[in-house]
């Protein structure tokens, strides 16, 4: 009989939740936007709100400062900013003194008024899931895949016949 009670409570909460419509939002908090907004001149705590068809930043209080439509977006990086310790941490603390380590997010993007490229700093081991994030939202929309500016290209060497001089070429 004690299966019955916490059987029903789980069936009641799954029909609630499959009957209500799904919601297209993620939300990423404790971001800070750093630079790259025209409007914004000083760094901000807030959070990223993303759909299908925006990506917002949010101050503490949940105004939204930036929205960005994901339509617009032509280029999405993470990278990670290494500031070294510095030499009073070392002389101080000796190999404690610990190098910081930064995780960025930049969006590239236009408008029909203008054109920016704004950073936001995530919390240790969030940038790449965000990014991610925003590319799955992007892909909901029916935006194409922007460009990866992370990505390594490697040229291949032409064939040695089709090089001017080598021993091959008659």
């Amino acid at each position: 009989m004690k299966a019955l009670y916490t059987a029903v409570p789980v069936s009641l909460t799954l029909a609630c939740v499959q009957s209500q419509p799904a919601l297209c939002q993620d939300q990423i908090s404790k971001v800070e936007y750093q630079d790259g907004h025209a409007c914004m001149d000083k760094k901000m705590k807030g959070s990223l709100v993303l759909s299908d068809t925006t990506l917002q930043f949010l101050d503490e209080k949940g105004h939204s400062l930036i929205a960005i439509p994901m339509a617009g977006i032509t280029n999405l990086s993470s990278s990670i900013d290494r500031k070294e310790a510095s030499v009073g941490s070392k002389i101080a603390f000796g190999f404690l003194a610990k190098s910081r380590k930064e995780e960025l997010i930049t969006v590239a993007y236009t408008t029909e008024q203008t054109a920016e490229g704004i950073i936001f700093k995530t919390e240790k081991n969030m940038s790449a899931g965000t990014v991610a994030k925003i590319q799955f939202h992007m892909k909901k929309a029916g935006v194409p895949p922007v460009p990866d500016t992370t990505a390594v290209t490697v040229v291949p060497h032409p064939p040695p016949s089709a090089v001017t001089g080598s021993p091959t070429s008659p």
